[in-house]
């Protein structure tokens, strides 16, 4: 499992999320938002803008978990801005 970049309690409050449950699942969607930013080739956690992208992603999927959204514009250019830097 990839190492978590924003704390549970981060997650919890910017996802707006208040239970348990709902905060394992925010841990278990970080790890895939890790995840697919390194196959994205955005894999730079020093970088501020990498803990935006993973509670942004984390965000959108707990929100779509169907996954029939696309990614906001916003999401989408930090995610390229970290791609391409």
């Amino acid at each position: 499992m990839a190492e978590p970049v924003v704390s549970r309690a981060d997650l919890m409050a910017y996802c707006r999320v208040d239970t348990d449950e709902g905060g394992d699942q925010l841990m278990a969607l970080q790890s895939a938002a890790i995840d697919y930013l390194k196959v994205a080739g955005a894999d730079h956690p020093d970088r501020p803008a990498y803990a935006l992208a993973v509670k942004a992603l984390v965000l959108h999927w707990y929100d779509h978990p169907d996954g029939g959204e696309a990614f906001s514009g916003g999401l989408r250019a930090v995610i390229n801005q970290l791609k391409f830097s």
